[in-house]
């Protein structure tokens, strides 16, 4: 398991779960894929299970131990993109007929832009919306507890 002192960024969207798997579920452990078909990507899980026993890897992809473990709020930022380019994309079955994947020039397309937008201090990212591609980029970072004490969070008593 790595130490970084880099803050894990997350998404506005699971802000508020996120904490709360800090305050009450031992915080939340980050995996890396070890697939090869799927570089690159990571999962989070909260440390414990609601019954406090330990929560294993989320996906048959992940490694055998969590590469890093926060359990502190200060650790994670919060960001909220904003939409930078919006197109239509096409979509093809895959080879076995068992998923739906973007086609050759959509894929490129989504590549291209993702690239073009992306800086040293922001990062870029897509979203689907149908048949429409969204090209997100980070507009505002926040540490999270900031983020949860001036959202509706606060409102719940969850700090």
């Amino acid at each position: 398991m790595k130490t970084t002192t880099k803050p894990h960024v997350i998404s506005a969207m699971n802000a508020q779960v996120v904490y709360g798997w800090i305050k009450e579920r031992g915080g939340i452990a980050i995996w890396r894929s070890i697939n090869l078909g799927n570089p690159g990507a990571s999962w989070s899980a909260p440390v414990k299970s609601a019954a406090g026993e330990v929560y294993g890897k989320p996906n048959w992809q992940c490694g055998n131990e969590p590469e890093r473990i926060i359990t502190d709020p200060a650790e994670v930022n919060v960001t909220v993109g904003k939409e930078a380019k919006r197109f239509k994309i096409r979509t093809r079955l895959s080879d076995n007929g068992l998923t739906i994947k973007l086609d050759g020039r959509s894929s490129e397309r989504v590549r291209r832009y993702l690239e073009k937008y992306q800086t040293e201090d922001k990062e870029t990212w897509y979203e689907f919306d149908g048949d429409t591609c969204i090209i997100m980029v980070d507009d505002t970072v926040t540490p999270l507890v900031d983020y949860i004490k001036a959202g509706v969070f606060a409102k719940r008593n969850l700090l």
